[in-house]
């Protein structure tokens, strides 16, 4: 099984009755090299507040599981400069005991007024075996 990382999973599923919301995702690498450019990007692709989130192939694999122990950051201001590249720094910063140069930062719309949410798995989180799990509220 090929591990991806959660930015190209959400980006590759496909819902028939529920809406993932918009996003745009880059590599920590990139993010490090031009701080600016993408803050500049963010500001343009996106009108109202987002979320910040990690997006690290070490998240999830065959040995363990990194689901939710990195940092996300929710309704962040698409318009403030300083305050895009000093929360991606601190997610960045989150990533670091088990970052790769494969690692990428995800940006999503929040989500206003949502009727339900929540996640779904493709293996138990306690044994591993092979079978959907949905969690919602």
């Amino acid at each position: 099984m090929k591990f991806k990382t959660k930015a190209q999973n959400l980006i590759n599923i496909k819902l028939k009755n529920a809406k993932i919301p918009y996003l745009y995702y880059f590599k920590v690498r990139d993010f490090i090299k031009n701080k600016n450019k993408y803050a500049l990007i963010i500001k343009k692709k996106f009108k109202s507040k987002i979320a910040i989130r990690s997006s690290s192939y070490s998240e999830d694999n065959l040995k363990k599981s990194y689901a939710g122990y990195f940092e996300s950051y929710l309704n962040i201001n698409p318009k403030n400069r300083l305050e895009i590249i000093s929360t991606i720094d601190k997610v960045i910063q989150s990533l670091k005991k088990n970052s790769s140069y494969k690692d990428e930062i995800l940006i999503q719309e929040m989500v206003k007024s949502p009727k339900i949410s929540g996640v779904a798995m493709t293996a138990d989180k306690d044994s591993g075996a092979p079978y959907y799990s949905i969690n919602y509220s």
